[in-house]
């Protein structure tokens, strides 16, 4: 049941916490790959938690993910195919979002298959064309994608040759609205 995969991936994310050690990083790539390709955005949730941790402590072990974040990043942004109790603000997930960006920017963007690639590419496209800067609170978490993608987009940096250059622009274009703004709050997060 998903209540149970969802539970048993935090109860594992909280072992490996607290004991790194637990797990033989070999091992769970398979079954990551499964869980991620789940329906249930609650299960797709937890387990990006756990694999988030377990990527960042070794990066290679689970680069084979990429290509079911993506489809993840895909349902989310340009196809919108959740449930409507997963909307926040008319923002599809915004947490499960965030968490497959942070993900993909451990990598560079040349450590997947261009189709993989052209498909991040296509949800940064989605997420920066779909952006504006409000003060509003309930806009908190559409800034928060929007800095998780500039992030990205960052961190991707000199090493995307071959991602648009317009994105860059666009993403520029967001920090300096940011800095502009006049609530201190959006303007510290731009300069974070």
């Amino acid at each position: 049941r998903n209540c149970i995969k969802k539970k048993a991936a935090l109860c594992l994310l909280r072992l490996y916490r607290t004991n790194p050690d637990i797990l033989v990083m070999d091992d769970w790539n398979a079954q990551l790959s499964t869980l991620l390709g789940s329906r249930d955005l609650g299960v797709l949730t937890s387990v990006m938690s756990l694999v988030l941790d377990l990527t960042m402590a070794s990066p290679d072990h689970f680069m084979g993910l990429a290509e079911c974040v993506t489809l993840i990043l895909d349902r989310l942004i340009n196809k919108r195919d959740i449930p409507q109790m997963y909307n926040y603000y008319k923002i599809p997930c915004p947490w499960l979002q965030i968490k497959c960006l942070r993900w993909l920017s451990i990598y560079g963007p040349h450590s997947f298959p261009p189709q993989t690639t052209q498909a991040i590419e296509s949800a940064i496209r989605g997420i920066l064309e779909n952006s504006s800067i409000v003060v509003d609170n309930k806009n908190n978490a559409h800034h928060a994608i929007l800095i998780e993608t500039v992030n990205l987009v960052i961190a991707w940096g000199a090493k995307g040759e071959n991602m648009q250059s317009g994105m860059r622009e666009q993403c520029m274009f967001f920090l300096a609205r940011f800095l502009c703004t006049e609530d201190q709050n959006i303007k510290f997060l731009g300069l974070d």
